[in-house]
């Protein structure tokens, strides 16, 4: 066996352990939906753990690696759990259910649109005061307090961006889920406004990449 399978197979015993971890305490105290979110969670540490390991092995930190992203798996697998795709047995019928799971898409692709529309005004218009105030710290007509209540906004505005960026990266993943599971139960139409809409959300989810990359930039010229 090659060394790097052999990387692999203990990150997967360290995702497992993961799981196992998390797993266990969705006990018999828990609600349904509490046990859920918990087993939800365990599988998403599973999975982030096993692909944390490998690409941390590549830079030489698996270990760190697999923890970190069994607590990213784990963050994933919850927000599963606390998802209406979760919910099925609350729900009459199939096409009620894939008709609840749609309208969660769309509201999340509805609330991204509008985040980067949003993002493109104010983006442009730090991108001014980001330059006006560099060439006012150089030439000295500037006080550093001001530049550090700058880039508080710009950091409290990328970290707002990349909460963002999670939950429409969450979602595409469990609507993809669904359309899998679903596929061989749900009408046809359904499945297919399902995917199109999934495609939407590729889309916006693309675009809030581009202004997360473009407010780090800004965030990194404001360093102080």
């Amino acid at each position: 066996m090659m060394k790097s399978e052999r990387m692999f197979g203990r990150w997967i015993v360290v995702g497992t352990a993961a799981a196992m971890a998390v797993m266990a305490s969705g006990c018999a105290s828990m609600s349904d939906s509490q046990r859920t979110t918990a087993q939800g969670a365990g599988m998403g540490a599973a999975l982030g753990a096993a692909l944390g390991g490998v690409i941390g092995h590549q830079s030489g930190s698996g270990m760190e690696g697999a923890v970190i992203g069994g607590l990213l798996g784990a963050a994933g697998g919850a927000a599963y759990g606390n998802h209406v795709a979760s919910k099925k047995e609350q729900y009459a019928s199939d096409e009620a259910y894939i008709d609840a799971v749609l309208e969660q898409a769309r509201q999340v692709r509805d609330d991204t649109e509008q985040r980067n529309i949003g993002l493109q005004t104010e983006i442009a218009q730090l991108d001014v005061q980001v330059t006006e105030m560099v060439a006012a710290l150089a030439d000295g007509t500037a006080a550093r307090t001001e530049a550090v209540a700058l880039q508080k906004q710009l950091e409290l505005k990328l970290a707002d961006a990349r909460t963002g960026l999670k939950t429409v990266s969450d979602e595409i993943l469990i609507q993809r889920e669904v359309v899998s599971s679903e596929e061989d139960t749900a009408e046809r139409d359904q499945l297919r406004a399902l995917e199109a809409t999934i495609a939407e959300l590729e889309e916006q989810k693309d675009e809030l990449t581009l202004q997360t990359e473009r407010l780090a930039d800004l965030s990194s010229r404001m360093s102080v």
